[in-house]
């Protein structure tokens, strides 16, 4: 350094902290659209739901699944474009279950915590999830769960439990 020079100045900016997101991960599979209900009032539905649970991030909704073995695949397909009209992506997983959990980890690489992620899923595909959900709890992430039928399956990783029907009817 000569006389003449003087030292460079760091300015460090703070880190913002990133608005909080809400990602749905919706099993088309364990949890379709129920009949006689139009496919096009999910999304709506699902975030009337979240918005009425306090949950007023901005909020992404996924369908996934290997849908060629849905219960009722004729319907699933069927509703699968009313369902991208409104603003739902729709994600086939030809490989099941660890390619479902893949998409759900990068996602939680590109949106750090605070998130919530609401899985919309049966209680079979939860309890193989159950060691991914701790984990993303266990990270910071808020997890809720929505399932089909009358009974959850309750988990301290857990914070709030749904009924996917109960979801569906409130309608908006």
């Amino acid at each position: 350094m000569n006389a003449n020079s003087r030292p460079t100045r760091v300015i460090r900016r703070k880190r913002e902290r990133p608005e909080p997101e809400t990602f749905v991960f919706w099993d088309i599979v364990s949890c379709p659209v129920p009949n006689g209900h139009d496919a096009r009032l999910v999304g709506p539905s699902i975030k009337s739901a979240l918005n009425d649970g306090g949950y007023t991030h901005p909020i992404t909704i996924t369908a996934i699944g290997f849908l060629p073995y849905t219960e009722n695949q004729t319907r699933t397909l069927y509703d699968l474009p009313e369902l991208t009209a409104t603003g739902i992506n729709v994600i086939y997983v030809p490989k099941g279950y660890n390619e479902i959990m893949d998409y759900v980890r990068n996602w939680t690489w590109f949106h750090p915590r605070p998130a919530t992620i609401l899985f919309i899923t049966g209680a079979v595909i939860h309890k193989y999830f159950y060691s991914s959900v701790s984990k993303l709890h266990d990270n910071g992430y808020t997890i809720l769960h929505a399932y089909p039928g009358a009974k959850s399956t309750e988990t301290k990783s857990v914070k709030s439990t749904f009924s996917w029907e109960s979801i569906i009817l409130q309608g908006v």
